[in-house]
């Protein structure tokens, strides 16, 4: 199979070519994190993968016309892609002072969560499927998505650290500035 030769857009994203030219291989700054988690694809793949070779097609269309136009906008606003984990990805924006950076990764998750509110019905030529997404953004990217959920989920289970079960209290000790609140909502 003859591959078109045309650079691969984005497989290095420009932020990290950038740095790697000017021989930064490592180092840290501020950043908006988006995790982006799409649900459906357990019971896409299971009946896509029945059929084999055809399956395995069918199933790259419909990645590829879900995940095109996502990563596509990631870029339009300023973040890049880095890592994709089966079903889920994160995205991340890098802080710049002239630029309103929280604006552009909302502007990114709100397109993400449209295109799934238009277009999160697939049908194939096995069958109909149902997809979902669940979009967290976290400004200055200093927590991975998944403790920030696993935080949320406590915060708003509990009062306080106090009120949590010692086994869970411990797993928190670090955070003890997220449950302080003035009233309980």
């Amino acid at each position: 199979m003859l591959i078109e030769s045309r650079p691969v857009k984005n497989l290095i994203p420009h932020f990290i070519h950038k740095r790697f030219k000017a021989r930064r291989t490592h180092g840290r700054f501020q950043a908006v994190t988006l995790f982006v988690d799409i649900s459906g694809f357990t019971p896409l793949t299971e009946r896509l993968m029945q059929h084999e070779k055809d399956g395995a097609e069918v199933l790259t269309d419909v990645l590829n016309h879900i995940f095109q136009p996502l990563v596509a906008e990631v870029y339009t606003q300023g973040g890049f892609v880095t890592t994709f984990a089966g079903d889920a990805f994160t995205v991340v924006f890098p802080l710049k002072k002239e630029v309103a950076v929280v604006q552009h990764a909302l502007a990114a998750a709100t397109f993400i969560q449209d295109f799934f509110a238009r277009q999160g019905r697939f049908v194939t030529r096995y069958g109909q499927f149902e997809m979902g997404v669940k979009v967290q953004i976290l400004k200055r990217g200093t927590m991975f998505a998944m403790r920030a959920t696993k935080l949320y989920e406590a915060y708003r289970a509990y009062g306080s650290i106090e009120e949590m079960p010692p086994a869970s209290r411990a797993a928190w000790e670090m955070f003890p500035s997220c449950f302080r609140r003035r009233s309980r909502m």
